[in-house]
């Protein structure tokens, strides 16, 4: 079966982390729609588009519409330096007196943030979220964060990945490739074979895109951009898979509504 050209529409996440696909060769049949991974997930529901990256958190939500596109996402090990709290005050010291703002463009981050607000030892309870400034803490995802953590201008930054591996050993799965389940067989194996591709040459990708974005994302320099794009991979396998299924427990398990604190503390602490 033949694909019409231009005819689906995939999309990629809207930020550095997944520029190197841009780099990658040409999808026959497709078009590519950069997006924030919140609105990936609506994307969907809608039939907007036909298959791309989700946010992990948002899966439950497309169970019946979708499913995964072979063994490719993004995840990073440990810090990652484009999704951060940037605060006032420590990790640690942050309590119900205090306030974060939660990014308007995420799903599993956010989420991410009080999972690990709630697994520090003998924390109080977590801060409460606002809307507005003025606010202790504030989650940034994408290249605002990866920007702002080299201007250094705040008092603390916390790497959420890399809070999370501290606690679990694992990487971080943030996000899955998806592809509607009544796609036609050809469109699925076109991009499986696509990402196939993309990850054996996901190294030489990663240089050229350093190379030709370095004027996009001033002051950061070329190494700069090199090394933040070598925390970022495409390959969801066996650990990485486990470590989504760990989050995603985690978050599943918590009563509607209820936020975690330390009396209600996540799994992960028993997995760690």
């Amino acid at each position: 079966m033949r694909l019409t050209l231009m005819s689906y529409t995939i999309a990629i996440t809207s930020y550095l982390n997944t520029r190197p696909l841009l780099y990658h060769r040409p999808l026959p049949g497709c078009k590519i729609l950069a997006l924030p991974p919140a609105m990936t997930v609506n994307a969907l529901l809608n039939g907007d588009i036909d298959a791309g990256i989700v946010p992990v958190a948002g899966l439950h939500l497309l169970a019946n519409r979708t499913q995964l596109l072979g063994p490719y996402g993004i995840t990073s090990q440990g810090r990652v330096l484009s999704v951060a709290l940037f605060s006032k005050l420590p990790f640690e010291a942050f309590n119900q007196r205090h306030g974060v703002l939660l990014s308007p463009e995420s799903m599993t981050s956010n989420q991410l943030l009080f999972l690990l607000f709630g697994a520090r030892a003998g924390a109080e309870k977590p801060p409460k979220v606002v809307t507005a400034a003025p606010a202790e803490g504030e989650l940034v995802i994408g290249d605002n964060a990866l920007l702002r953590y080299y201007q250094g201008r705040d008092n603390f930054i916390t790497d959420l990945p890399e809070k999370w591996q501290e606690l679990t050993g694992q990487a971080f799965v943030f996000a899955r490739w998806v592809i509607r389940k009544n796609a036609p067989h050809a469109l699925k194996q076109r991009l499986l074979d696509w990402l196939a591709e993309f990850k054996d040459n996901e190294t030489g990708l990663r240089l050229q895109t350093a190379e030709q974005e370095r004027l996009n994302f001033r002051p950061l320099g070329e190494a700069q951009i090199l090394d933040y794009l070598k925390r970022i991979h495409c390959f969801i396998g066996a650990p990485e898979q486990q470590s989504q299924a760990l989050f995603l427990d985690c978050v599943k398990r918590l009563p509607a509504g209820q936020t975690l604190s330390a009396s209600n503390p996540p799994l992960l602490l028993q997995a760690s």
